[in-house]
């Protein structure tokens, strides 16, 4: 038997997603040329992140992300919430604490199932 989760939340989030996130990179790459001739907006605009830049660094479909946004979607999948950050240097733990209000410690991802008195030997 193989261990399939280990003690690293965010490691284990990155190897469970590292092939469909690697896969959607692929499918969104493409390359802005960046302006020359002294053109400056195009200069200041390498610097500036956005919306668009967020979705295709992290391979998700520009489209799909703006709905998210919207609230025209009710789903945001794990895998999509872990592409954003890892392709932007966060922690998966840091992106669903921040998504989901509740930080998590190692603990709380870890912790055995309570038992209850009745699950107690009787002494």
């Amino acid at each position: 038997m193989f261990k399939i989760v280990s003690q690293n939340f965010d490691e284990d989030c990155v190897k469970a997603f590292e092939e469909i996130i690697a896969i959607k990179i692929k499918e969104l790459e493409t390359e802005k040329p960046i302006g020359t001739n002294g053109d400056k907006k195009s200069f200041i605009k390498q610097f500036t992140i956005e919306q668009y830049d967020v979705a295709t660094k992290a391979g998700l479909d520009p489209n799909r992300l703006t709905k998210i946004l919207t609230n025209n979607v009710s789903d945001f999948y794990a895998f999509e919430v872990i592409a954003i950050a890892t392709t932007n240097d966060m922690k998966p733990k840091t992106a669903f604490e921040q998504l989901y209000i509740t930080p998590l410690t190692d603990d709380d991802i870890f912790k055995k199932p309570r038992t209850s008195k009745k699950d107690k030997p009787a002494k």
